[in-house]
């Protein structure tokens, strides 16, 4: 049984529009091509480490909000 992909439920909020995404893009250095494979159902890519912390500071948030392990969005 091959693992299956988190559903990043919490990313998708944070991004809900393509132009949300080219923000974050710009704001973080992360190609965006990146971040809409990530939000891809069909792609298999998930975000690296580094790129989790990144958006956590970006979003003022948890790594554990952005992989959907935690439903509060504030940092502990």
């Amino acid at each position: 049984m091959q693992p299956q992909k988190p559903p990043f439920h919490h990313l998708h909020n944070l991004l809900p529009t393509q132009e949300s995404r080219a923000q974050l893009s710009e704001a973080t250095g992360i190609p965006l091509t990146k971040i809409n494979n990530w939000l891809d159902p069909d792609k298999k890519s998930v975000p690296k480490a580094d790129s989790l912390v990144i958006m956590a500071e970006y979003f003022e948030c948890s790594v554990d909000y952005l992989l959907d392990l935690m439903k509060i969005k504030d940092r502990v």
